[in-house]
């Protein structure tokens, strides 16, 4: 797996501590239940289903790039 980067403005910081409050450092802070760390397919799969009922109502579709959310 690769590390990839990216700068938060303060929404993003505010997101990712409430995600991490009460959490232990090694502790998954996206799961599928509470406690399973999200699966690749399990999220790829809810993605797709956003990205088509998004698509039903805009002039241009959202499209999805090995991950990245392209407009």
């Amino acid at each position: 797996m690769r590390a990839r980067y990216t700068v938060l403005g303060p929404e993003g910081i505010e997101f990712f501590a409430r995600r991490a409050a009460d959490k232990l450092p090694a502790a998954p802070l996206f799961t599928e239940d509470g406690k399973q760390s999200w699966r690749r397919h399990i999220w790829a799969r809810q993605i797709r289903a956003a990205a088509k009922s998004v698509n039903v109502s805009l002039p241009m579709h959202v499209r999805l790039h090995a991950g990245v959310i392209c407009a």
